[in-house]
């Protein structure tokens, strides 16, 4: 199954002689997080347990309805620090070659791994960066099992829709959260019903594309289970996981601003919605129990409001839980009162996307504040003693060699203790996506898998121009590279 003409549901026959009778075995489902960053160098990586997938870990494994495996292709234990200049320059070479390579470790491992595991369900994460190695992973996959049903979902398909059917080893394609659509895809595999009936999907019948109706957010997060309780079961090669790869977690879905550049507002599609105090620091308690010393707060902003980030702050100062934080933020919710409530409850590390150095383009891509608010963030989160990590984004389609020089200046004077630097790409279901077709600056060709945040071939600005720009982005890209070493060669002193 999972041709272009016939409905993706395959007919399990996973009968097993028990006793008198003939016993059915649960389906297989297995859960892929594609390479990025191992395809630019073997010795980069993620160091966590992706979120996403283990969600839906985690619910799969608490119905019952199938056994559960986790890949995270992308994973290193102790993956080197990432170079600017090296992404932007030989890395990016690297992973255009070892793209298609199945012959390199993540899509060799993953071979194996489809190999002795027989999933009768494939789900892919797919964001845009790794459209193209996600494609990769279903291609493997369909051609070991041509009957198993591989499901795209993730932040990439819930803007783009059902075009990615277009592709033939894609049998489904779902919107927004996961966890209720995973399981009625499972029941229906399991019994080999049509797919008609569940909400929030794409898929195929008589090679017509079928959509059925949008599935309601989750009201209630609280009732999700915590994700690591599974995670010797269904973590492959849990073992070579430090503590420090699960210390990750969310207190909200969704976020209340609106960058221009960012699809949040178009995946989640709703308010914030928020986890109670009493379900985050009982998962918490069971993380500490587990050996993890430190959280990083996965939230696209986390607190959302001033009111909120404080009372969280007090919950965690209460609990005395022993652990360390750190979490993303805005400038908006910087205080002397928000800091000094995040000291006492143990934070250590703050980020801040303060993205560019120009007023003008703040306005413009929706950051709802100026750069003196910025830079007085940032002394307010220095001066409470916290490490300062700085979002810096470049390239904007409205960009100038004026704004572009300002951002320069503004990563020159920045008393930050890390640099994290981007290329502006446009993403589906944004609105700067939208005006970079209409400019024609992208166009139908479009390659997503030549464009990331470090790729040496983006330029989106066309007031500056390609060649001018990738000489200007270099010279910052070096930059870049000198501060964070600088701050490292401080710090360990």
């Amino acid at each position: 199954m999972g041709s272009e003409t016939d409905e993706p549901v395959p007919n399990l026959n996973r009968y097993e002689e028990k006793g008198e009778g003939k016993v059915m075995n649960l389906p297989r489902l297995l859960l892929i997080e594609p390479p990025f960053y191992r395809l630019h160098n073997e010795n980069y990586g993620l160091c966590k347990y992706p979120l996403g997938i283990g969600s839906l870990a985690a619910v799969v494994m608490d119905s019952g309805l199938a056994e559960v495996k986790v890949v995270n292709s992308d994973f290193h234990p102790d993956p080197a620090l990432f170079s600017v200049d090296f992404l932007a320059g030989e890395g990016f070479l690297s992973y255009l070659h070892n793209l298609t390579n199945l012959d390199h470790p993540p899509y060799a491992d993953l071979k194996r791994l489809v190999e002795s595991y027989r999933p009768d369900l494939v789900g892919i994460s797919v964001k845009t960066p790794v459209l193209s190695s996600s494609l990769v992973c279903a291609r493997i996959v369909k051609e070991l099992l041509p009957r198993t049903l591989v499901i795209f979902g993730g932040p990439h398909p819930s803007v783009t829709g059902a075009d990615l059917l277009t592709r033939k080893e894609v049998d489904v394609v779902t919107y927004g959260e996961g966890e209720g659509v995973i399981l009625e895809l499972i029941k229906a595999v399991s019994s080999g019903k049509s797919l008609d009936e569940i909400d929030g999907i794409s898929f195929r019948r008589d090679g017509v594309v079928v959509t059925t109706p949008s599935r309601p957010l989750l009201d209630n997060l609280d009732a999700l289970p915590f994700i690591h309780r599974h995670l010797p079961e269904v973590l492959e090669g849990y073992n070579l996981y430090p503590p420090r790869a699960f210390g990750y977690v969310f207190t909200a879905r969704g976020c209340p601003f609106s960058c221009t550049f960012c699809s949040s507002g178009t995946i989640w599609s709703g308010p914030v919605r928020f986890r109670s105090e009493e379900s985050l620091l009982a998962e918490l308690a069971e993380l500490r129990a587990m050996g993890v010393t430190h959280i990083h707060f996965d939230d696209d902003t986390f607190g959302v409001t001033r009111k909120r980030l404080i009372a969280l702050c007090q919950s965690l100062e209460k609990s005395s839980s022993g652990l360390t934080f750190s979490c993303e933020t805005h400038v908006a919710l910087i205080s002397e009162t928000t800091t000094a409530a995040m000291v006492r409850a143990r934070f250590n590390t703050v980020q801040l996307g303060l993205e560019s150095g120009d007023d003008v383009m703040l306005r413009l891509i929706g950051k709802c504040f100026t750069v003196k608010q910025a830079l007085e963030a940032a002394r307010l989160v220095k001066s409470a003693g916290l490490r300062l990590e700085v979002f810096i984004m470049v390239g904007f389609p409205d960009e100038t060699e004026a704004s572009l020089a300002a951002t320069r200046r503004l990563i020159e004077t920045l008393e930050a203790d890390k640099l994290i630097y981007s290329i502006f790409t446009p993403y589906p279901g944004t609105p700067l996506f939208d005006q970079c077709r209409r400019s024609g600056v992208i166009g139908k060709g479009y390659d997503y898998s030549r464009h990331s945040h470090q790729s040496p071939e983006n330029g989106f600005c066309p007031k500056i121009g390609k060649e001018r720009f990738r000489s200007l982005a270099s010279g910052i890209e070096s930059l870049v590279t000198a501060k964070n070493a600088a701050s490292r060669e401080l710090l360990s002193r």
